[in-house]
């Protein structure tokens, strides 16, 4: 295109970003998208989810909340699809706190999945729940599994049984009646 004299716009940033997260080079993305940048370009939300999606895959997640950050900045908003890959990377490395932070960020924006990534969404809530009982946060556990059932979210077996294994491990067997309340 450049010995052509063509300027390469949106769509074909766009497509040449996809392509490189979809292959596994996703920081060659990133360079590409700050060069769009510098050209004056305006990504685009595609642009945005996808190098969040390939970052993500990627396992580099503080480059996907960055780009995360600037799309918010730009004005653009998120969907509950992007805002799942990146709760779900910090679920994959054990940085639960951080997962649930994006979660209750999520909520609070409004941000709700709709038909296609609502199973998606029970799952990861359901996970970050199981992976703070895990690292024996109980409290924030429970606050979460609250939210989950206040917002008609399903709540999983194995959940339930991670909340009561903490709660007894707390040495708070009785809080693990609240659950089936």
């Amino acid at each position: 295109m450049k010995t052509k004299g063509i300027e390469p716009n949106v769509y074909t940033y766009s497509s040449l970003m996809d392509g490189l997260c979809k292959n596994g080079h996703s920081s060659q993305a990133k360079e590409l998208f700050e060069r769009m940048i510098r050209k004056r370009q305006v990504p685009n939300t595609i642009i945005y989810s996808s190098l969040i999606h390939g970052l993500c895959r990627d396992g580099k997640l503080n480059d996907a909340v960055e780009i995360l950050d600037r799309m918010k900045v730009q004005g653009l908003k998120p969907d509950a699809g992007l805002y799942s890959k990146i709760i779900n990377g910090f679920c994959e490395i054990n940085k639960f706190l951080e997962a649930v932070n994006f979660l209750d960020e999520m909520v609070l924006a409004g941000i709700t999945p709709n038909r296609v990534t609502w199973g998606l969404h029970v799952r990861i809530h359901n996970r970050v729940v199981q992976g703070l009982c895990a690292e024996g946060d109980l409290n924030r556990a429970f606050q979460l599994y609250m939210s989950l059932r206040s917002r008609g979210i399903s709540v999983e077996a194995n959940t339930f049984e991670s909340l009561v294994h903490c709660a007894c491990k707390k040495g708070r067997p009785s809080q693990s009646c609240s659950y089936y309340r």
